[in-house]
């Protein structure tokens, strides 16, 4: 016997003929009440299409018939009403309504009404795509009360045993590569990503299920996998769905492995281990893949406050005349010591694209002229913003010390000497609060002491020791104005370590003393 609920007479018209419903309900009309009076043994095939509403029907239904299979029919927009009916166990079989959908539902009928086995293939791959998300979906984010409820849907989806590790795949650099793209050139490189997943588990005979996370760049894994041999298993599995990827598709994938979970209702713990994992590729590069029993101990810090003090000082101590070589190499150096204090991608990102800005900066007080560098730090900024690794970082930054080794190189053909007296007044612009020595600042102009110390004065009027006392007088006098720390606080601050001598400087230069200054001007700012 085969009852349609709430069947559309476009659907009737592309039923087979032999399909001959004995009943026929529509939602809202006086035929479901005479239900009532029809009695039969027989099983009974409910064919429905979804409508809001329907449950009741289908419960009535099932009730009063013993044997019952329900065929349910469905629009892409019913996700969380098809998890719903499984919940309540009014979903046997189901059909989506995508192309040849009509051919797969009378299929599914004449196979149930005959009573043939129903097996997977003859249902649809978007059919098993959507129950396995629903199912992945229900174990990593769900009720586990939903759990039990669907365990039928295991047989279904191709899945032997319980689920024991969850594994993710993150397609890398997806957005960036697809910036450009819409939605649905996106959707469709995650499911060619997807398939290809699929294939390597058929080939495999591997006892798993995979879906895409919606939104996202990543896809999630389940399988039953045999703890003794699994690591090594999962790890020649996935090397060999990276090299499938990426002989098919422009794209590499980096993969997190989950520790195994000894019931499956704590699936949901090794889930988010495979994430945390995925995390740390942005330490050891895109193409990987990473156990996060490997990582579990690796810990990050957003804390910046000491950052990188002793390689700036040196990279810009020697920025002049280092060739691009040496640029790379201290680059690297600084980029290094921020991975040794374990600081969060967030933190190693932002702490490198403020340097970047302090070169270009330091560059700029140099020569004027280099503030077209500005344009390639924003872009190079930018750049680091999206990218999801260090690897790609130091791609990136590569151009940009060309840019400057070239901009360095311009300077130096031009005049040397010019490069050289105005690299040390920036550095001691820069540096003015350190303890810098007159053969320090030689060394950044790459000259003699003595030669240094003449073409200095030469250009601006000054000698090294003047200039620098001058630097840090004057930034005092601006802190003594502005600031409310203590004399001893500021007198340190800008390079004085012996108070008295800071003092005696100051009113040699200003006429009073550092706390006179400080309290006249306090006097003026409050009107007495």
């Amino acid at each position: 016997m085969i009852a349609f609920i709430n069947i559309s007479n476009v659907i009737k018209k592309h039923m087979d003929q032999r399909i001959t419903p004995s009943i026929e309900i529509t939602l809202n009309n006086s035929n479901f009440v005479n239900v009532e009076a029809y009695q039969t043994d027989e099983p009974v095939t409910i064919v429905y299409q979804y409508a809001s509403g329907i449950e009741s029907a289908l419960l009535f239904l099932k009730n009063k018939y013993l044997n019952t299979c329900l065929i349910g029919i469905f629009s892409l927009d019913h996700a969380q009403d098809v998890e719903s009916l499984m919940d309540k166990k009014l979903i046997d079989h189901m059909v989506i309504c995508r192309e040849g959908w009509t051919q797969r539902l009378n299929q599914l009928i004449l196979q149930v009404c005959s009573q043939e086995e129903m097996h997977w293939h003859s249902i649809s791959n978007n059919d098993k795509a959507m129950l396995t998300s629903f199912y992945i979906y229900n174990l990593i984010y769900g009720d586990l009360g939903k759990l039990t409820n669907q365990r039928h849907v295991k047989a279904q989806i191709g899945l032997q045993g319980d689920p024991n590790c969850a594994v993710t795949i993150m397609m890398d650099d997806f957005w960036e590569k697809c910036r450009h793209y819409d939605n649905h050139q996106r959707y469709r490189l995650k499911m060619r990503c997807l398939d290809l997943v699929r294939e390597v588990i058929n080939d495999l005979n591997l006892d798993a299920v995979v879906s895409s996370l919606v939104g996202t760049d990543k896809l999630v894994l389940l399988g039953c996998f045999n703890e003794e041999e699994a690591v090594r298993r999962i790890y020649d599995a996935f090397k060999v769905v990276q090299s499938h990827i990426a002989a098919t598709m422009d794209f590499t994938v980096t993969i997190g492995v989950g520790n195994f979970v000894s019931r499956y209702q704590d699936i949901d713990a090794s889930y988010e281990q495979a994430f945390q994992a995925l995390a740390y590729s942005f330490y050891v590069g895109s193409n990987s893949i990473i156990y996060y029993d490997e990582i579990k101990n690796h810990t990050t810090y957003t804390s910046a406050n000491d950052e990188i003090p002793s390689f700036k000082y040196a990279f810009f101590k020697n920025i002049s005349h280092w060739n691009e070589a040496d640029l790379i190499k201290e680059y690297k150096k600084i980029i290094n010591g921020l991975l040794q204090k374990a600081f969060n991608s967030e933190t190693v990102k932002s702490i490198i694209m403020k340097f970047n800005f302090e070169v270009v900066d330091y560059l700029v007080a140099i020569d004027a002229a280099n503030q077209v560098l500005y344009k390639d730090v924003i872009n190079l900024n930018s750049d680091i913003l999206r990218a999801s690794s260090l690897e790609i970082i130091e791609r990136y930054f590569l151009t940009f010390i060309q840019n400057i080794d070239s901009t360095l190189q311009q300077l130096k053909d031009s005049d040397h000497i010019k490069l050289g007296v105005e690299s040390a007044k920036t550095f001691i612009d820069k540096y003015y609060y350190r303890d810098i020595s007159l053969n320090e600042a030689a060394q950044v102009a790459n000259m003699s002491e003595s030669y240094f110390s003449r073409k200095f004065k030469e250009v601006y009027g000054l000698n090294f020791s003047e200039y620098l006392q001058n630097k840090r007088l004057e930034t005092a006098k601006e802190l003594l104005e502005q600031s409310n720390e203590m004399i001893l606080d500021i007198a340190n601050k800008v390079g004085f370590n012996d108070p008295s001598y800071f003092s005696k400087r100051f009113k040699e230069r200003y006429h009073q003393a550092p706390y006179y200054f400080k309290h006249c001007d306090h006097r003026k700012k409050q009107g007495y």
